[in-house]
């Protein structure tokens, strides 16, 4: 694979174009919008400890998850 993705992020990548091509962006970003805010409110009762904790040395922490979400959500319409 040249792209660097793993098979995993080609298949996830491959589905999402999947679901847009029956949808246009104006139909699909209230979508983005409330699976952000939805996200938000899951995080609500996590603690700084739970958020920043790492199962694995080469895993995410629920806080860095939460952020590149929350992150690209918000400029993904660029």
């Amino acid at each position: 694979m040249t792209s660097g993705r793993t098979a995993e992020q080609e298949q996830v990548r491959a589905y999402l174009l999947a679901q847009t091509q029956d949808a246009s962006w104006l139909e699909l970003w209230p979508r983005v919008l409330q699976t952000r805010l939805e996200l938000i409110d899951a995080l609500r009762g996590v603690s700084n400890e739970q958020a920043r904790f790492r199962p694995a040395v080469e895993e995410w922490s629920i806080l860095e998850v939460a952020s590149h979400l929350l992150e690209y959500s918000s400029s993904a319409r660029d």
